[in-house]
């Protein structure tokens, strides 16, 4: 009798632990994240003008919901900026002493993701999850120089889109920690590389 009694308690907590691995795997409800990391600026070529940039800072906040196919829907708020390296025109290099400029960019953006069920691989609950993305919004650019007590500043706004892909990984119960690559483009030629931490957590 015994023997049974222990084989079914057995039975019931293996039942049970596979069952609140299931759950946890696929997280549903609301969230709230974030990003930061290192921003590259792509050089800004135009009308004979070539500007590289320093590498930079990106960081952002966003609150979404996960649905139960794995799919995620935010919105996000983000803020990228940098400094300029170098500057020359008709590739004649001019010289930047005591000139600074900053290029800075905001934006509102609505992020649609795809989480990869690693867990439905035979993976442990526990483990990486990679993840692709896209996202469209709103973007302000914004350039400031400056040399000695002079500075002027101009900015403009309009449609961005984004393409994002990382790897989270579930370090307690409902939160993650990442590494995600986003690639961003807003007007004017502005396109940015970010290589960023990321973190999540359920609620």
């Amino acid at each position: 009798m015994k023997k049974h009694v222990f084989a079914l308690l057995a039975l019931a907590s293996t039942l049970m632990g596979t069952g609140l691995q299931g759950s946890e795997c696929c997280d549903e409800g609301f969230y709230v994240g974030g990003f930061a990391g290192v921003n590259f600026l792509q050089n800004l070529d135009k009308h004979g003008v070539d500007a590289k940039f320093k590498t930079g800072f990106a960081g952002g906040i966003a609150g979404g919901y996960k649905f139960s196919n794995n799919v995620r829907a935010e919105a996000e708020f983000a803020y990228r900026r940098n400094t300029l390296k170098s500057i020359s025109f008709d590739d004649e290099s001019l010289d930047l002493h005591g000139v600074k400029l900053r290029g800075e960019t905001f934006s509102v953006m609505g992020n649609v993701y795809y989480d990869i069920d690693m867990s439905c691989m035979g993976c442990n609950s526990y483990g990486f999850t990679p993840y692709i993305g896209v996202g469209a919004g709103w973007a302000e650019n914004k350039v400031k120089a400056s040399s000695h007590d002079v500075e002027i500043s101009g900015s403009d706004s309009g449609f961005a889109y984004q393409g994002i892909a990382g790897v989270s990984y579930r370090i307690c119960q409902k939160t993650d920690l990442g590494l995600e690559y986003r690639f961003f483009a807003s007007k004017n030629d502005f396109r940015d590389h970010t290589v960023a931490l990321t973190a999540k957590r359920y609620f």
